[in-house]
């Protein structure tokens, strides 16, 4: 059986200080990324804040434009509905935002498995990755913008109606109800499965690259950048933890038609806004992390 999600009834947020509390979250992720992620496009395209190799920058650029779009389109819809405790999109917005959002998502999954990837092959083959420039960058990331459009498209294609406003987080999702989606849904889910292995395989190679380079000096360029990837490449990955366990435990738990369990509401509604904790984090990281990024933040 399936759960009707936009029953306000059964799934929505009864008590206005439980969605106080989240909107007040998803408030604080909106802030970070627009300061944060701005600041990241103006003092790296500005001032070339971060003295590391054009080609990671050009990635971390893409990777905040990203943020902000998802801040954009998801959360901030999402901070009005849970204030209003309503639908407030129409049903062509709410098909925009589950869009936009799919959209955004793959493609920050796809940008954080390619910076990972290029970061390892610039340590493993520096000599091969010489030629290797920043406009040659955004050009395989403009590519990954084109190939991430594909995704969302086929959802609307297979059936655009499909789309409906989930009472759970306050934001819009799509149905699954047409029965293609038993065959398309395991091939979907290796564009996810396969760019996170890359990421867990990349990081680890970085992680034991970060090791051999930190018995020399910490405050090293070199260092501060596998550290910059690994950090970003391993928040991202934390960040869809819970929301990855609920997708793979939905199918084997029971459902109760009269009233669904935690997991189906509570559950799934933490780990939605855990995900969100990526789009916030990036900032900090590269504070932490880049030297020259700090130093030109504190001007």
């Amino acid at each position: 059986m399936t759960y009707n999600y936009s029953d306000y009834s059964v799934f929505g947020m009864k008590s206005a200080g439980g969605r106080y509390i989240l909107a007040s979250w998803y408030i604080l992720v909106v802030l970070c990324s627009l300061l944060g992620d701005n600041m990241i496009l103006y003092l790296s395209i500005k001032h070339r804040a971060f003295r590391l190799h054009g080609l990671i920058v050009s990635f971390i650029q893409h990777i905040a434009v990203s943020d902000l779009l998802l801040s954009a389109i998801q959360l901030t819809p999402n901070v009005v509905s849970l204030l209003a405790n309503s639908q407030v999109s129409s049903d062509v917005m709410c098909t925009v935002r589950f869009s936009v959002t799919f959209y955004g998502n793959t493609a920050t999954l796809f940008l954080v498995s390619s910076l990972a990837t290029c970061k390892v092959i610039l340590l493993k083959y520096p000599l091969r990755a010489i030629g290797w420039s920043s406009s040659a960058a955004h050009k395989v990331c403009a590519g990954i913008w084109f190939i991430s459009l594909y995704i969302p498209a086929g959802y609307l294609i297979v059936d655009k109606d499909d789309v409906l406003f989930d009472f759970r987080t306050y934001n819009c999702m799509y149905g699954y109800t047409a029965s293609v989606w038993k065959y398309l849904l395991p091939i979907s889910a290796l564009t996810i499965v396969i760019p996170n292995m890359v990421i867990f395989v990349t990081s680890l190679m970085l992680l034991r690259e970060a090791r051999r380079v930190a018995r020399g000096a910490k405050k090293d360029v070199r260092w501060q950048g596998i550290m910059a990837v690994v950090l970003t490449a391993a928040v991202y990955s934390v960040s869809f933890v819970p929301y990855t366990v609920y997708c793979i435990a939905e199918p084997f738990v029971t459902k109760d038609p009269l009233k669904p369990g935690p997991f189906f509401i509570a559950f799934y509604r933490v780990s939605c806004a855990f995900v969100t904790f990526n789009i916030l984090s990036n900032f900090f990281i590269y504070s932490l992390t880049v030297t020259s990024f700090r130093t030109l933040e504190t001007f």
